[in-house]
């Protein structure tokens, strides 16, 4: 096993595999402009707010670029700058795996923190200076 492959295992099992695993996977937020996805190895697309993301994904940021995924059931997954993850189905199940860089489990505290209405309605805005702003 290489060094790198090592490092990728130690960063993805740092999240328990519950805390990585859900039956629906969307982007909830993408903030800078170096977040790209691949489906299946094929060419690269912007991450878009809302989309579903299923097996065979993947989604990479750049320098100073992040995004947050939402897993339902409350479960959010931020990718911070220079991360790459692959989703992949394990039974019935989306299973994220990193393959470098570093996720983390934000609670609703702490994306409510970060800015985000975490209101069914408005998920996926942030609040600035008093005003509505859509990121992306």
């Amino acid at each position: 096993m290489s060094l790198g492959v090592k490092i990728a295992v130690a960063i993805a099992t740092k999240i328990a595999e519950k805390d990585r695993t859900a039956t629906n996977i969307r982007i909830f937020e993408v903030k800078g402009t170096d977040v790209m996805m691949t489906k299946g190895g094929k060419a690269s697309f912007s991450a878009d707010v809302g989309r579903a993301l299923g097996n065979g994904y993947t989604v990479t940021t750049g320098k100073n670029s992040y995004c947050w995924l939402d897993m339902g059931e409350k479960k959010w997954i931020k990718m911070d700058q220079n991360t790459q993850i692959q989703i992949d189905k394990k039974l019935m199940q989306l299973v994220i795996s990193v393959l470098k860089g570093s996720i983390s489990n934000p609670t609703e505290a702490e994306m409510k923190k970060e800015g985000f209405n975490m209101e069914p309605e408005l998920r996926g805005t942030r609040a600035s200076n008093s005003a509505l702003a859509i990121l992306g």
